[in-house]
């Protein structure tokens, strides 16, 4: 059998499952496809050997890539009808003078049919540690035999194309570390702001109320109010407390969004029982300002979205419409086009300014509204609310006249 092996000094596990498993990460797509420098090194080759075909070749565990070629038209070829299979069995080179003479090649299909390969020649590449990662292949269409001069010279195009991989696998990591510190600096940044936010609200927003919250009980202490001051001093501590659970709430909500970074979860929602839902759970507060919820939605209407977030978004536009309505009508629209579902609430409260409304959905500027009954609200339920329904694809509006009423309308997209 012509046959020759040129001894390499490596010594590693020779498995096709350990070598594939420490040279996977080159199957990105910037490193299997043909490059100029390695076209270069394997035209070399091709060159030095009066051969017509050289490539350098990346295995997988279940065929193997052409990272480049020189005049050879295909990308990648299964393991098993291919010459590479035939090399895993040791680190060495292998020169087969003719693959027609031998029985591990001479069945192949590169043998038996185009470009009937008579010729081949493997020098194993490695990479870091010793892992090797493909061979360095040079085929000619006729038998024949190289001289121990042109045998050097491939393992020296060998060593520059480990160099080669070597260099671009180390950029490769260099660029993914980038990628991170990029990545971990954005995400500092963003629980940053988020922390300030916080920090702001709970500075302003809760420690108002908790100082008025203090004040009245030190001054039911005193034992110096009748029993009407007594009663309005009781009725105040419990708005001011609903008031407060109210702002904890959306702060649990949104900080939770934000610092776990929590994740959408999208399923079937049956729309209409869900506002019917959050109207039975508002009803005592609707009766007690006498306002009348109307939800033009009768049929079963499905959508896909976060069961939480809807709920919170059309909680807090239900609450705000109440708020701002005294004796008046709340009234909940759904329509639809092609690309999405929209949610209005219309109220036929006392409405906003036009200034009010440009710094609706403004942070910096977030204002807080008494409403029609002296409720007081911390001015982040709209934001919570935007942020939300922008997690659904859709935007949120508002439309207001002063003394008249105001329309809140929220989309969702469909596509999902």
């Amino acid at each position: 059998m012509p046959d020759s092996t040129l001894k390499m000094n490596r010594n590693s596990d020779l498995t096709l499952e350990s070598q594939t498993l420490n040279s996977k990460h080159l199957r990105d797509h910037q490193y299997i496809s043909p490059e100029n420098d390695f076209d270069d090194l394997l035209r070399l080759a091709s060159l030095h050997c009066n051969a017509p075909y050289a490539v350098l070749t990346i295995f997988e565990k279940e065929r193997k890539w052409f990272k480049a070629k020189a005049d050879i038209h295909f990308i990648e070829s299964p393991f098993e009808i291919d010459f590479c299979m035939q090399t895993l069995h040791t680190n060495d080179i292998v020169l087969v003078e003719d693959t027609r003479a031998d029985e591990r090649f001479a069945q192949l299909p590169m043998v038996l049919s185009v470009p009937k390969i008579r010729f081949y020649l493997a020098i194993p590449i490695f990479i870091s540690e010793g892992y090797r990662v493909g061979n360095l292949c040079v085929l000619d269409t006729v038998a024949r035999t190289l001289s121990k001069d042109q045998i050097f010279g491939l393992e020296v195009i060998a060593k520059q194309l480990m160099q080669q991989l070597e260099f671009k696998l180390q950029v490769l990591d260099l660029t993914k570390s980038i990628g991170k510190i990029h990545k971990q600096n954005k995400e500092l940044k963003r629980l940053n702001l988020v922390s300030n936010k916080l920090i702001s609200i709970i500075s302003h927003d809760l420690r108002s109320p908790m100082t008025t919250l203090k004040g009245f009980i030190e001054v039911s202490n005193l034992n110096i109010l009748d029993q009407i001051e007594s009663i309005q001093f009781r009725k105040g501590i419990t708005e001011m407390l609903n008031s407060t659970l109210d702002l904890m709430e959306n702060l649990i909500q949104w900080g939770s969004m934000h610092m776990k970074e929590s994740r959408v979860v999208y399923q079937p929602l049956q729309l209409d029982s869900l506002i019917q839902e959050v109207i039975s759970h508002l009803q005592l507060i609707t009766l007690h300002k006498k306002n009348s919820v109307i939800c033009h939605l009768s049929e079963p209407y499905m959508i896909l979205g976060d069961h939480v977030m809807l709920k919170f978004i059309i909680r807090n536009l239900l609450q705000n419409a109440n708020k701002f309505t005294d004796e008046g009508v709340i009234e909940i629209t759904v329509t639809q086009n092609d690309q999405f579902h929209k949610i209005s609430i219309k109220d036929s409260g006392v409405g906003m300014k036009k200034e009010q409304i440009i710094n609706l959905f403004n942070w910096s500027k977030r204002i807080s509204t008494r409403g029609t009954v002296g409720e007081k609200g911390a001015g982040i339920g709209l934001m919570i609310c935007k942020e939300f329904v922008e997690k659904h694809g859709g935007t949120l509006e508002g439309e207001s006249t002063f003394q008249k009423g105001s329309i809140f309308s929220f989309t969702l997209s469909k596509d999902l």
